[in-house]
C-alpha cells in the first residue's frame, strides 16, 4: 500500500504503536507461513519439517488452574488460531493430495509442544506442583521424552508435533537436524547469545530413511536450496544480521580468510605452496583470494584439476580449502527482500463494476477524529 506521501506497506509492516502482543502475533502467523511453504517444497523428498519458538514465560504457553488442570497460554491459542486460518488457505493453493492428506491427519492442538526447565523431572515434580494430577504430569512427561529423548519418533512425519515451544532449557545440550524456522519471542539480551538459539537450525536435514541431505544424495545447489534456516526475529532485520555476523566472526577467528599460497606451506612446502597456489588461479578457482563458483562446481562433480606433482595428495589440497571462511557464503539473506510492488490501475479503480462494489462495502470502515484530544483512530466495525 502506497500513501499520498510515498510511505509504503507491505504486508505484515506495522507503523505506529504496536503492543508486544499483536508483534507476538505477527511473529506466530509468519513462522507458521514460513513452515507450510518449506514442508510444501520437502514433502515430496520425504524430509519432516519442524519450527522451534524460543519464548519469554512458560505461563504463555502453559498454564495450571487452582486444580490442577492445563489449559493453553496465550502462544498456545494464538498458534492454533492462526495456524487453523492458515492450513485453511494454504490447502486450496496446493496441488499435491498426499500432502493435502497429510494436513487432514494432523489437528491444530496435536501438532505443537513444550519443553520448559519446570518439566525437567517430569512425573515427580508435576505431581507434586499440581496436587497428583499423574495423567497431566504423564502428558508433560510425555512431550519431554518426544523432544530430548526420541529424535526418531520427532522425525517421524506418522508423529505428529512439527512446532515446538521453549523457554531456555532448548539452548544448550538439545539440537535437532530439521529445524527449519526458529521464531524468537522474547528479547536476547547481551548475555544470550544469538548464536546458541540460531545454532539449534544449523544441521543439515534427514529424509524419513535417516540419509543426510548433504553433497552425498543431492547436488551442491540443492543441498543449498534444502538447508536454509529462516529466523522470524523480534527486531529490525539489520540489527539481527548485524549482530549474528558478529557472533559468527568471533567463532571463526582463527580460520583463513584468504585463499593464499601460505596455507599450504606447512603441509607442502613453500616451493610447491606455490605452484597450488598459482594452478587454483590459472583453472578459475580463485580470484582476489576468494573461492569462485567453479571451484564448488568442480569439487561436486569431481573434476577439479591438481597440479601433476601434488595429485596424490589432492584430498590434502581440498581439506585445506575446505579450512577457508566465506563471508559471503554465510552471510544471513531478508526472506522478505523480494516483497513485490503493485501498481494502481486505475481504469479499474474508476471502472462502473469496482464502484458499484466500493459502494456496497465502503461503509464497514470509518474514520473518526477528535479535535479536543488531537486523538485519531481508525475502526472497523
Amino acid at each position: 500500500m502506497e500513501f499520498a506521501n510515498g510511505k509504503k506497506l507491505f504486508a505484515g509492516d506495522v507503523i505506529g504503536t504496536v503492543s508486544e502482543e499483536q508483534l507476538h502475533r505477527i511473529q506466530i502467523r509468519e513462522t507458521i507461513l514460513s513452515h507450510i511453504e518449506r514442508e510444501r517444497q520437502l514433502f515430496a523428498k520425504g524430509v519432516k519439517v519442524l519450527s522451534l519458538f524460543f519464548i519469554d514465560e512458560v505461563a504463555k504457553y502453559k498454564q495450571y488452574d487452582g486444580t490442577g488442570n492445563a489449559k493453553g497460554g496465550i502462544y498456545a491459542d494464538i498458534f492454533e488460531e492462526k495456524y487453523k486460518s492458515i492450513i485453511g488457505d494454504m490447502r486450496l493453493a496446493t496441488d499435491s493430495q498426499d500432502y493435502l492428506a497429510y494436513l487432514d491427519g494432523i489437528s491444530a492442538a496435536r501438532t505443537h509442544a513444550g519443553y520448559f526447565s519446570v518439566d525437567k523431572k517430569s512425573g515427580k515434580m508435576l505431581d507434586s506442583k499440581l496436587g497428583n494430577k499423574k495423567e497431566q504430569a504423564s502428558d508433560d512427561a510425555a512431550a519431554y521424552d518426544l523432544i530430548m529423548k526420541d529424535k526418531e519418533r520427532l522425525l517421524d512425519r506418522r508423529e505428529p508435533v512439527r512446532f515446538i515451544f521453549s523457554h531456555s532449557a532448548l539452548r544448550e545440550g538439545w539440537d535437532n537436524p530439521n529445524v527449519f524456522q526458529i521464531c524468537t519471542l522474547k528479547q536476547s539480551g547481551s548475555d544470550v547469545r544469538k548464536r546458541q538459539e540460531v545454532g539449534r537450525g544449523l544441521r543439515l536435514a534427514v529424509n524419513q530413511s535417516g540419509e543426510r541431505m548433504d553433497e552425498t544424495l543431492l547436488s551442491r545447489e540443492e543441498v543449498y536450496n534444502i538447508n536454509i534456516l529462516t529466523v522470524i526475529a523480534n527486531e529490525s532485520y539489520d540489527d539481527f544480521a548485524k549482530g549474528l555476523q558478529s557472533e559468527i566472526a568471533e567463532t571463526v577467528a582463527d580460520r583463513p580468510r584468504k585463499v593464499e599460497s601460505q596455507l599450504f606451506v606447512e603441509k607442502f612446502g613453500e616451493e610447491t605452496a606455490i605452484v597450488i597456489h598459482e594452478n587454483l588461479i590459472q583453472n578459475g578457482y580463485v580470484k582476489r583470494g576468494e573461492l569462485t563458483e567453479k571451484y564448488y562446481q568442480d569439487k561436486q562433480n569431481g573434476t577439479i584439476e591438481i597440479p601433476e606433482e601434488t595429485a596424490v595428495q589432492a584430498a590434502e589440497i581440498i581439506a585445506v580449502l575446505d579450512s577457508i571462511y566465506d563471508a559471503n557464503a554465510n552471510k544471513p539473506e531478508n526472506a522478505r527482500k523480494n516483497n513485490v510492488n503493485i501498481t494502481l490501475d486505475k481504469s479499474k479503480l474508476y471502472s462502473k463494476a469496482f464502484q458499484a462494489l466500493w459502494s456496497q462495502i465502503n461503509r464497514k470502515s470509518y474514520y473518526s477524529y477528535y479535535n479536543s484530544s488531537f486523538y485519531s483512530r481508525f475502526c472497523r466495525r
